[in-house]
């Protein structure tokens, strides 16, 4: 089968389709012809080595959509044909709060979904939301699924509270900024960019703030009445972090699940004095996937496609992320 294949660590310039083994489905797995794949900034990283125990050359992707092909021994749920979606990790475990040690994210070092067929566990198959095609369904899993947990699980969000989304314009945000709206919630967006801002607006933000001049959180607190968010949630860390903490109200709450600018700078006596109540979220777990998707077609929630590419041109993805040009997710279409 033809797989894009990450051959070393020089970043885009490393990815090129190649032939890849076929994989066989044994006894409890699922063979899945993929339709569409998307990827995620993790897959960036891989390509410029930075994660442990990588190991090239290698096929990457968390994400992706498509047909069951062959099932193996004891598998009666899933038949040939049947539209699916992958959850992105297996191994969570029975726990809600934390993963197992067995977790692991799907690509690398198990072969990910960058590829005509993959075979995952049953347990990680499932129902492609009946409203969305191949391409806009493999844009929902892994930062679907962090965006929800994110947003309902340990965020809580409640209709009518403000929401703040800063950085709006990566794929996990902007499944914030849909399910938020989704939730009867009011959004704040983030961005340096007037074009991301502009999307966001068109998307549903109530509220968007150019963050570039700096001291942005009065701007958010001025949108929402001077009592600021009850929700945050940030990826982007570093000093800005201080702007974020400054931009909960009373009793609010913020949830990181990443730091793109490094260590938090926090005004510890608003955490103090305010109640604010920080968390950490990392992807997610299969019943938060279970009812992602559920609210996905509930709402009928069409993901955000920045754009669709060939197979063969799936280098430019890898480009695009490392640029972070991208509003929403990059999904690489698998003839």
């Amino acid at each position: 089968m033809r797989a894009v294949v990450i051959s070393e660590k020089s970043g885009p310039a490393g990815v090129t389709v190649q032939e890849w083994p076929d994989p066989q489905p044994g006894a409890g797995q699922v063979s899945i012809r993929l339709r569409a794949a998307a990827l995620n900034r993790r897959d960036y990283f891989i390509t410029v080595g930075l994660y442990p125990k990588i190991q090239f050359p290698c096929v990457t992707g968390s994400d992706g959509a498509g047909e069951v092909e062959a099932v193996g021994a004891g598998v009666t749920r899933w038949k040939p044909g049947d539209r699916v979606v992958i959850l992105p990790e297996s191994g969570w475990g029975d726990a809600e709060d934390f993963p197992a040690p067995a977790f692991r994210i799907l690509g690398m070092p198990d072969q990910g979904t960058l590829a005509e067929r993959i075979v995952v566990p049953q347990e990680c198959v499932f129902a492609l939301p009946a409203h969305l095609d191949f391409e806009q369904a493999a844009a929902l899993p892994l930062a679907g699924l962090t965006a929800y947990r994110s947003v309902v699980s340990k965020g809580r969000l409640q209709a009518g509270e403000w929401l703040l989304a800063t950085g709006i314009g990566g794929g996990v945000q902007t499944y914030v900024l849909e399910f938020a709206k989704a939730l009867g919630a009011k959004v704040v967006a983030t961005s340096r960019s007037d074009e991301k801002l502009a999307q966001a607006k068109r998307l549903g933000a109530d509220v968007t703030v150019n963050v570039s001049g700096g001291d942005w959180s009065k701007a958010v607190r001025e949108a929402t009445g001077g009592a600021g968010v009850a929700l945050a949630i940030d990826s982007v860390g570093g000093e800005t972090f201080a702007e974020v903490v400054k931009s909960v109200g009373n009793a609010g709450r913020i949830v990181a699940y990443g730091s793109t600018l490094g260590n938090w700078t926090v005004p510890a006596a608003l955490v103090f004095f305010r109640q604010i109540r920080i968390e950490g979220s990392t992807m997610g777990s299969p019943r938060d996937f279970a009812q992602m998707l559920a609210l996905v077609e509930r709402a009928k929630i069409v993901p955000a496609v920045d754009r669709v590419l060939p197979m063969e041109s799936a280098a430019e993805g890898f480009a695009l992320l490392e640029r972070s040009e991208q509003f929403g997710k990059i999904v690489v279409r698998i003839a």
